[in-house]
């Protein structure tokens, strides 16, 4: 019997336009009625995942930076953190500086960035509207070295690249040769990096030991490269029609697009 969903974000739960759907809304309402919680699984820094969390009244902890990160975002309770070694972090930018790539990198609530682009010119222009608890602190810097150089608690960089792609797979092969780095891909376009050993898998493992369940109660929920792991942990893994076929492989059940409430769809399914 699955007791918890855990869903991805982008591409998942949230539509195209960003939003979560009335549909899935109510799906996710009606799953808790009968017993069922909800929480995050997402790339994201944490204080962009917890503004969801506040509209979906989550209770349960969520999983930021594809792992690296677990709090409660309802007692700000930090259950599991692992950053980047500043020294590692340190060798990583100049990596992506030598590349020629455009990269951001967050904490659990900064986003350092050095132009207003991608992420951090959607979220700039979000905050214009946004209430004050709803945010993001993004910091626009000239150099990285000085955050690089100290141990900020850096939890996640992300490389983006839409005309070369040969800039990316580059960078990977370089950057595979640093040790303490777990590499990543939540789009085509872009290269996520953590700390060694993080994955949405391994921290399903920790949530579902913090909430004293077993992975088979689980149904993890996505659609990119970073949420294999937590699809082949989970007892039922399901994958987004809109997910790439690498991904779906992997899924005991496909269901709708994004556009379409496949969250919804997914977890009433549970129910018939």
């Amino acid at each position: 019997m699955i007791k918890l969903i855990v869903s991805d974000m982008d591409g998942t739960l949230l539509n195209s336009s960003k939003k979560i759907s009335q549909k899935t809304s109510q799906a996710i309402k009606f799953a808790k009625t009968m017993g069922v919680d909800f929480t995050l699984a997402t790339g994201r820094m944490y204080s962009s995942a917890a503004i969801f969390a506040r509209q979906l009244n989550i209770e349960k902890p969520i999983i930021a930076c594809n792992g690296a990160l677990i709090k409660k975002h309802t007692s700000n309770e930090v259950l599991y953190e692992k950053s980047i070694n500043y020294k590692t972090a340190d060798l990583l930018y100049k990596v992506l500086e030598e590349c020629g790539l455009y990269y951001h990198m967050y904490t659990q609530d900064r986003f350092f960035t050095k132009e207003l682009k991608y992420t951090s010119l959607s979220y700039w222009n979000n905050n214009k509207t946004a209430s004050d608890e709803d945010k993001i602190d993004i910091e626009v810097i000239e150099d990285f070295s000085n955050v690089c150089t100290e141990d900020y608690g850096i939890l996640k960089f992300v490389a983006i690249e839409d005309e070369h792609p040969e800039k990316l797979l580059n960078a990977r092969a370089m950057l595979a040769d640093i040790e303490g780095l777990e590499l990543s891909q939540s789009w085509h376009n872009n290269l996520e990096i953590m700390s060694e050993n993080i994955s949405k898998g391994n921290a399903l493992k920790i949530l579902a030991k913090e909430c004293n369940i077993n992975l088979s109660e689980i149904m993890a929920i996505g659609d990119q490269h970073n949420d294999i792991s937590m699809i082949v942990e989970a007892g039922i893994g399901v994958a987004m029609d809109n997910a790439e076929q690498n991904v779906k492989k992997y899924a005991n059940l496909v269901t709708s697009s994004n556009d379409e409430d496949g969250v919804a769809k997914a977890i009433m399914n549970l129910f018939k």
